[in-house]
C-alpha cells in the first residue's frame, strides 16, 4: 500500500513565515525530479522561458503535460495582459501559485514584460518586479520584450 506521507516529507517547503521562497529546498526538489526522469531512461527538458495568461491557466493540466513530455522544470512567467493591467495589476503572483501546487516542477520567475505593462507606466511594472526580487519571490526575471522581431517566413 502506498502512503503519501513519506513522499510529502521529501518535497521542499516552498517558503517560510516571511513568504520568502527557500531556494536551496527548491533546488533539492528539482534535482530529485530530474534524477527520477533520468532513471526512467528519459532526457528531461528544462524550459527556461515560457509565458502565459495566468487567468486562463490550468495548473494541473500543465503539470500532467510536463510529465507526459518529460519536461523536468519550467520557468513559466505570467504576462500581465490589458485586462489585468486596467485593474491595476503590476505583479502577478503566478509563481507562488505554481509552487504551492508543484514545487518540484516550476522555477519561480517574474512577470513577462509585455505591452501595456512595459510600455505604459513602465516604472510601476519594473518597481513591482524589483520588489518581488528583493523579497526573494523569484529566481529569474520574466521575458522582457523591448522589440519583437517577426519569425522568418512571416
Amino acid at each position: 500500500m502506498f502512503c503519501a506521507l513519506p513522499l510529502a516529507a521529501c518535497l521542499p517547503r516552498v517558503g517560510n513565515a516571511q513568504n520568502i521562497v527557500d531556494f536551496p529546498k527548491l533546488k533539492t526538489g528539482y534535482a530529485q525530479r530530474l534524477k527520477k526522469i533520468l532513471a526512467a531512461g528519459k532526457l528531461p527538458y528544462i524550459d527556461v522561458e515560457s509565458s502565459c495568461n495566468s487567468t486562463k491557466l490550468d495548473i494541473d493540466s500543465i503539470a500532467k503535460s510536463m510529465d507526459r513530455l518529460n519536461i523536468g522544470l519550467m520557468a513559466l512567467s505570467a504576462d500581465i495582459g490589458k485586462g489585468q493591467f486596467e485593474k491595476g495589476v503590476r505583479f502577478d503572483n503566478l509563481s507562488e501559485r505554481l509552487l504551492a501546487s508543484y514545487p518540484d516542477r516550476f522555477i519561480p520567475v517574474g512577470n513577462g514584460g509585455q505591452p501595456p505593462a512595459l510600455t505604459e507606466p513602465s516604472d510601476e511594472f519594473l518597481d513591482a518586479q524589483e520588489a518581488a526580487a528583493r523579497k526573494k519571490e523569484m529566481m529569474l526575471l520574466g521575458e522582457f520584450e523591448f522589440r519583437h522581431y517577426p519569425s522568418p517566413g512571416r
